[in-house]
């Protein structure tokens, strides 16, 4: 059927909740069939922020590197799905232990994700997680401010976007306490 958009309606929903139920090699199966029908850019990106996120979900670091660089070697996507992917990128690193990179990485994100307001709960939930990332970067280099100012953002952001008993606050509040352990 011509008109039936099965990346958007089928595949991308279907992938979604296996990567929720912890079946991520059937999610990335799913992605994966979906890069195979070819759509435009900015859905194709999307597609391998997901992948991305269900190797990173495994522990597989380098795979999922691997696809969020395929995302951002594509052309003409969005600022927010360019900060999407930069900001699972800087993640990544971090768990890598590529601490500097990820700081740079989540921060050219934060600069991407500029949300078009108080609605724009994506974006939101995007800058978020790069503030977060950023923000433990920076606890772990030692700067101790700038990490407090990205950590309270972050926590601003994700109050915003989905409320103040979130899981995301949650975990901006453990990198809060993070920090805090850190500066003794």
């Amino acid at each position: 059927y011509s008109t039936f958009k099965a990346v958007n309606w089928l595949y991308k929903p279907l992938g979604t909740n296996y990567t929720i139920l912890g079946d991520n090699d059937k999610a990335i199966a799913i992605y994966q069939k979906a890069i195979a029908i070819k759509g435009d850019n900015e859905s194709l990106s999307g597609l391998y922020a997901n992948i991305g996120i269900a190797y990173w979900n495994k522990g597989d670091y380098s795979t999922a590197e691997k696809n969020y660089l395929k995302g951002l070697s594509l052309s003409d996507i969005s600022e927010s799905k360019r900060g999407l992917l930069l900001g699972r990128l800087a993640e990544t690193m971090l768990d890598l232990g590529r601490t500097d990179e990820a700081a740079r990485t989540a921060t050219e994100a934060i600069r991407l994700l500029r949300p078009d307001g108080p609605d724009d709960t994506r974006t939101l939930e995007y800058r978020a997680r790069a503030r977060r990332i950023a923000g433990l970067a920076n606890t772990k280099q030692g700067k101790f401010a700038e990490a407090e100012r990205l950590l309270l953002g972050a926590l601003s952001d994700d109050r915003a976007s989905s409320g103040d008993t979130s899981r995301e606050v949650g975990k901006d509040h453990i990198a809060l306490s993070k920090l805090y352990l850190q500066k003794g």
